[in-house]
């Protein structure tokens, strides 16, 4: 039975499974169960290296185990990867380093910005922006957080996973807006995740400071 390369859509890469098929849709159900997808979610599979897609068994099977593809949600668009260097294909259920079971964390390398560009919200430079910038806006998307952080967010028990939780977010941040630093893009963020998991809530002036 092949054997297939599958990452995640972040452009960090950050999540790297390997998965047994025979067709398209057995390495989508299965792809579903190990990057945590609820069942009935529907994806579509991608090459990694430009986005191309996937859509008959011939197809698949003729690119082979080589070729790294990506599953991609519904409505999710394929992203450049940020990623120059390497990582395990195993991911880390902390998101923290490695832990002496086999999990290690994904090496996200700042100094490689994406290349898409878009403008921050409220920039005064918007004509200025460097075509290998991707800068953070109200419509970037939310961390692919793992399926333990998924499940304690939905449950409403990140409190039990705090740490994890913030080390999975910066270092989805980290590596797909590496110029990011001013208050109003953290604050952003802030928003963002309040509005998507109003569980979160701590003591402030606001409740997702």
């Amino acid at each position: 039975m092949p054997v297939f390369k599958v990452w995640s859509s972040d452009t960090c890469r950050s999540l790297r499974k390997s998965i047994a098929a025979n067709s398209l849709q057995e390495l989508i159900e299965k792809g579903k169960t190990k990057f945590g997808f609820e069942e009935d979610l529907q994806v579509s599979v991608v090459t990694e290296a430009d986005g191309t897609d996937v859509d008959e068994d011939e197809v698949l099977l003729e690119l082979g185990a080589g070729t790294v593809l990506i599953l991609l949600k519904k409505g999710e668009l394929w992203q450049p990867s940020t990623q120059d260097t390497p990582v395990a294909d195993t991911i880390p259920s902390s998101g923290t380093a490695a832990t002496g079971s086999g999990d290690t964390t994904p090496a996200c390398m700042a100094s490689s910005p994406a290349r898409a560009v878009t403008i921050a919200e409220g920039s005064s430079n918007a004509g200025e922006a460097s075509p290998t910038t991707c800068r953070l806006t109200s419509s970037s998307p939310l961390p692919t957080f793992s399926p333990r952080i998924e499940h304690h967010l939905k449950s409403a028990t990140e409190s039990r996973i705090w740490r994890e939780l913030i080390s999975e977010s910066a270092n989805f941040y980290v590596c797909k807006y590496p110029e990011l630093g001013s208050p109003g893009e953290y604050q952003m963020i802030g928003r963002k995740m309040f509005s998507a998991f109003p569980s979160i809530a701590r003591e402030g002036d606001k409740e997702w400071e």
